[in-house]
């Protein structure tokens, strides 16, 4: 008989915790860096911060911006058990993610790292540049899209169709925008 383990799902409070002992080992290691968080957890920061729900992650997803010592940081998330996210989102392009100052976590507890949570738009671009089902049920059941400015996402999306290998192919997630913007009156 098999012994049933409930999967973890991370909260705000969670990631926090996470990135805080992320910011630990990268002390202990002496490096410092900038990364920028994606996904669940993203989105879930992201709203919580704008008073809006979003169901918790099973991940944490990060990226790295800038590093004095990469091979360290990627180390030290590896300890933290945190997902390092290395060519596997195609949109939006790294260069977008450069200015990202006014999108910073704003927190007195990390010493080491600076961590960035990108714009709404640009959140639901890795979600509708995506042909996975779990990404189009987050943008179906979720509050991310209404709190998109919705002008400036379909404007990304346009501009980010040319980033795509094959942007015709009938399984993008952004093939069904408008029907999700129409489903959800938005």
């Amino acid at each position: 008989m098999g012994v049933y383990q409930e999967e973890f799902m991370y909260t705000i409070d969670d990631i926090v915790k996470k990135l805080e002992l992320l910011d630990i080992f990268c002390g202990i290691r002496k490096t410092k860096g900038q990364l920028i968080l994606f996904g669940g957890s993203a989105i879930l920061i992201r709203l919580e911060l704008e008073n809006f729900s979003f169901r918790p992650t099973k991940d944490i997803d990060v990226g790295i911006l800038k590093s004095m010592d990469e091979k360290e940081l990627v180390q030290a998330i590896r300890e933290a058990n945190i997902d390092l996210i290395v060519g596997t989102i195609e949109v939006p392009p790294p260069e977008d993610f450069r200015d990202m100052e006014k999108y910073k976590l704003e927190t007195n507890t990390l010493d080491n790292i600076e961590v960035f949570v990108p714009s709404f738009e640009l959140l639901a671009c890795t979600k509708l540049f995506s042909k996975r089902q779990k990404d189009l049920d987050d943008l179906e059941q979720t509050d991310l899209l209404n709190v998109c400015n919705k002008e400036a996402l379909l404007e990304l999306v346009e501009d980010y169709k040319g980033y795509v290998v094959n942007p015709e192919h009938p399984d993008w997630n952004y093939k069904k925008i408008d029907d999700i913007f129409s489903v959800r009156s938005i």
